[in-house]
């Protein structure tokens, strides 16, 4: 055994020797085939209910390293939470589940290597055709990598500025900074997702096809009297989730403010849905920088050590990590 490795497992042991009880239960090592059969349950239910909805799957990639599985979470965090409805709209056109490669490639064997963003799998064939969404995001730079020189040329100093001015100034300047990147990870995930879910007329129309097929006719009905009447505030939120492609079709074709209107019910639908309640295989936790907070879980770990950052539209995240990671 490596020296590194034992010191890293000793480490631990002793660490969770001085937890309590109820601590070291909920994080106790668990069987990973077990937790695999629940992961791969848990994904082809997904699959199914993108299938019966007539809608691909976009499947957010869990990323294998340990290292990267925060700052993946916060990226999906701040895409799902503060995107704008415009943003977030062509969501509502697929079944949104978390999974990692390795689990998507046993479901869907065309998944392909690497470790991509997402990948959008079609479900109305066999085999599977797959889109690996992937792109080189933004760095997020803590608040102590940010120079004195990118602060004063956000915030320009002003003259003669007092000490307490000049901290002022630069704190909302690092906050600018923040917020600047985190807008432009959630454009590039926007993009990335808009590009596959609706790259073409043709490829909507297909979708809206696909849709057709599954959607009760009750429902096709309804929303198509609506739409030819323009009576767009009647349409219902289970109208927009069971024919989102059928609106975001005729969207294209309406006139500019229409367009926005239609586009915005959509992204605001989409919103709901993924915030208000768990992505299947994730969990939604919260963190200021030192202590974490998952949502739903009655006992949390929570570290006070004062010392952590996290900006505020990335508090709100994504979690990806099993007990046995955390362990």
């Amino acid at each position: 055994m490596k020296r590194r490795t034992f010191l890293s497992t000793a480490a631990r042991t002793a660490v969770m020797a001085s937890w309590p009880a109820w601590l070291a239960s909920a994080f106790a090592a668990e069987s990973a085939k077990a937790d695999s059969a629940a992961d791969l349950a848990v994904l082809s239910e997904g699959y199914r209910r993108a299938q019966r909805a007539g809608k691909p799957l976009l499947v957010l990639i869990i990323p294998a390293n340990d290292g990267d599985k925060y700052f993946r979470g916060q990226v999906f965090g701040e895409y799902l939470n503060h995107g704008s409805p415009e943003q977030l709209a062509p969501l509502l056109l697929c079944e949104v589940v978390c999974a990692t490669m390795a689990l998507l490639r046993r479901l869907v064997p065309t998944a392909g290597d690497g470790e991509p963003l997402m990948v959008l799998v079609e479900t109305d064939r066999v085999p599977a055709e797959v889109q690996h969404l992937s792109e080189t995001l933004t760095a997020r730079k803590h608040r102590r990598e940010v120079s004195e020189v990118d602060l004063d040329a956000e915030l320009p100093p002003k003259k003669k500025e007092k000490e307490e001015e000049r901290w002022r100034r630069r704190y909302e300047a690092g906050q600018r900074l923040e917020n600047k990147a985190v807008d432009a990870r959630i454009d590039q995930l926007a993009q990335l997702v808009h590009g596959a879910v609706m790259p073409s007329l043709k490829v909507l129309t297909q979708r809206q096809e696909q849709q057709r097929t599954h959607a009760p006719a009750e429902i096709l009905s309804s929303v198509d009297a609506k739409l030819q009447k323009a009576q767009d505030g009647l349409i219902t939120p289970a109208e927009l989730e069971l024919a989102a492609a059928q609106i975001a079709l005729c969207a294209q074709s309406a006139p500019l403010a229409r367009k926005k209107s239609l586009w915005t019910m959509l992204g605001i639908a989409a919103g709901q849905k993924l915030q208000k309640s768990r992505i299947p295989g994730s969990k939604w936790a919260v963190s200021g920088g030192c202590g974490t907070r998952i949502e739903g879980e009655k006992q949390n770990l929570m570290v006070a050590c004062g010392m952590g950052h996290v900006p505020a539209k990335s508090s709100r995240f994504l979690f990806f990590f099993t007990k046995r990671d955390v362990l």
